[in-house]
């Protein structure tokens, strides 16, 4: 298991995964984005936008996870929390392959977004994962990432956690 940096050359994997994952959740409410083309080229061109890792098993990407910047979605949230938009990134779009799930791709891949956050000097990590998406919460929380609440995000129901990175050495 080798944890990449995911670059442009990645585009079809990360497609692949995109849709192997919308298509083998037990649960369909577990899967917000679905990213068009357009989309992948973005995150995968802009370090200004997100920073994608990813998970090799030899040649094969087999999952992804993402640091992203934009999160205008939190607005309310982070207003109840005193906390700025700008001392925020998002770590999201977290997929994993049917056949690499319970292998802790997951949280190696997200250790490593959590110390690119910290060399960018990001304060607050935030993620979501569905109340009864099991592997994600549990994920999540193995990060270190506190639960905060639940809420409807995009009609979908989520559980918000929060990392303050400033407490981290």
């Amino acid at each position: 298991m080798k944890i990449i940096k995911l670059e442009k050359k990645h585009k079809d994997d990360f497609i692949y995964i995109n849709q192997d994952t919308k298509q083998t959740l037990e649960n369909p409410d577990f899967f917000i984005g679905f990213f068009s083309n357009n989309e992948i080229d973005e995150f995968l061109k802009d370090d200004k936008k997100a920073i994608f890792y990813g998970c090799l098993e030899g040649e094969h990407l087999i999952a992804l996870s993402g640091l992203i910047f934009d999160v205008e979605d939190f607005y309310d949230e982070l207003t109840l929390l005193n906390i700025k938009l700008t001392d925020c990134v998002e770590i999201g779009a977290s997929m994993t392959l049917l056949s690499a799930r319970g292998k802790g791709c997951m949280l190696n891949i997200n250790k490593e977004l959590i110390k690119i956050a910290k060399a960018k000097n990001i304060k607050y990590l935030l993620a979501t994962a569905h109340p009864n998406n099991i592997a994600s919460n549990k994920s999540l929380t193995n990060l270190g990432m506190k639960f905060i609440k639940e809420y409807k995000r995009h009609g979908y129901l989520r559980n918000l956690y929060i990392k303050d990175l400033t407490t981290l050495i």
